[in-house]
């Protein structure tokens, strides 16, 4: 309360109201947990902020949304790898609450590398092998021809049973974000042995010159 008096006498008084804040808002993020793996561009950040004179909250620098407790926002990450989020609740006396959460961009995909078999490769076993490598850091989940096959340290090797004939295997692996990469290869399997047909001399011939050269012609089936 202040007054001032003039010179006759007259008094004025005004007061000024004043209210003391020095409690910080209370930040909880929700999404996404810390230490996530995001396999998108940009991940949506949301959690709930408690203060009687909320202002702001920001997430990287950015305004978020607030409808009551609640607070949401895109953002978008940067390079391949881990980033580092905070989130920034501000109320009108200045008091602040930081919270950070780091997440991890992965939107690569594996890398396959194929060594066996070689492209339109010739098989004469119906056990084809089937070996390469993989590239990727978040739990690979390799497939040929949809049987499962265990990746170790990188590398993965496998007999696949195959009928006569051609076809097409197909190496898939997908990571822990669901990124995939397929591969094709096409393998024919071929079992029957040539059959070999003398056409001369006739069975039980009787020749008088030596040496008799043989004609023979070659198929198979």
């Amino acid at each position: 309360l202040s007054g001032a008096t003039d010179g006759a006498g007259n008094v004025t008084t005004a007061a000024l109201h004043l209210l003391l804040d020095t409690t910080p808002p209370m930040v909880v993020v929700q999404a996404p947990a810390d230490g996530a793996l995001v396999g998108r561009a940009s991940v949506t950040v949301s959690g709930t902020v408690t203060d009687a004179h909320l202002d702001t909250v920001t997430v990287a620098g950015r305004t978020a949304a607030v409808a009551g407790a609640a607070f949401q926002i895109e953002v978008a990450l940067g390079e391949e790898g881990t980033t580092a989020l905070p989130v920034v609740a501000r109320n009108r006396a200045g008091n602040a609450t930081t919270a950070t959460v780091t997440v991890e961009r992965d939107t690569a995909a594996p890398a396959i590398t194929l060594s066996q078999p070689g492209s339109n490769a010739i098989s004469a076993l119906a056990a084809v092998a089937v070996e390469g490598t993989v590239s990727e850091a978040h739990t690979p989940v390799l497939t040929v021809s949809g049987v499962p096959v265990v990746v170790a340290g990188g590398a993965f090797a496998t007999l696949i049973t195959l009928a006569e004939g051609t076809h097409v295997l197909v190496v898939e692996c997908v990571d822990a974000v669901g990124n995939r990469t397929r591969l094709e290869r096409t393998v024919t399997v071929d079992l029957t042995a040539p059959r070999l047909h003398l056409t001369a001399p006739a069975a039980g011939a009787i020749v008088t010159t030596p040496p008799v050269a043989e004609r023979k012609s070659l198929g198979e089936g």
